[in-house]
């Protein structure tokens, strides 16, 4: 049985970036905590804590000796 990877992946949700701004307000003015703007703007809350907290995906690992 084999599975392609293009089953097996999830595919990434999309939020309009109005949703995000306004949640993202919404918790930096503290009018309400990070759950409750997730659930009030239907986005998960680990990506708006991502978003709030400015976290950027870096690369993991060695820096490349070839450019």
């Amino acid at each position: 049985m084999q599975v392609s990877m293009s089953q097996s992946k999830k595919p990434y949700k999309t939020y309009s970036e109005d949703r995000m701004e306004s949640a993202v307000n919404c918790v930096k003015n503290d009018d309400v905590s990070i759950k409750r703007a997730a659930e009030m703007f239907a986005i998960n809350h680990t990506t708006l804590m991502n978003h709030v907290k400015n976290y950027k995906c870096n690369a993991i690992g060695r820096p490349t000796m070839l450019t």
